[in-house]
């Protein structure tokens, strides 16, 4: 059985993690694309506009700018994009779901915790209908 959101943008600077994450997508029926920093995602998904229905991100290191930024300017170049933050650290001391407008979900260390990538994903697709 096909997801509703199928299109998926993984931004993400270290190559395993991109296909770690694509892995676990495709096991959950997604259609994955990569891109290794905010500047090349955002040029993905100019050039993608609304076929993506989302973007896993990385909340470190993102190139020049900042996951915050990266979500401002991805929500103008397509307004429905529901973003998944993946992070290795706590947002507990820096309070990151209050910081991150029109953020979808927020998976801490997702190498190790495929369930929680899981929910994320469900989360979204009863967002996305």
């Amino acid at each position: 059985m096909r997801l509703e959101m199928r299109k998926v943008l993984i931004v993400h600077h270290n190559e395993d993690m991109r296909h770690l994450l694509a892995h676990w997508l495709e096991r959950l029926s997604c259609d994955t694309f990569y891109a290794k920093s905010g500047e090349e995602g955002l040029e993905s998904l100019k050039a993608f506009g609304s076929r993506l229905d989302a973007a896993v991100i990385s909340y470190e290191r993102l190139g020049s700018g900042t996951a915050e930024e990266f979500i401002k300017a991805a929500k103008i170049i397509t307004p429905s994009l529901r973003v998944v933050v993946v992070t290795t650290i706590s947002p507990d001391f820096i309070n990151v779901t209050a910081r991150l407008k029109d953020l979808a979900d927020f998976v801490i260390g997702p190498l190790i915790n495929f369930d929680a990538m899981r929910m994320a994903i469900t989360r979204l697709r009863s967002l996305h209908r």
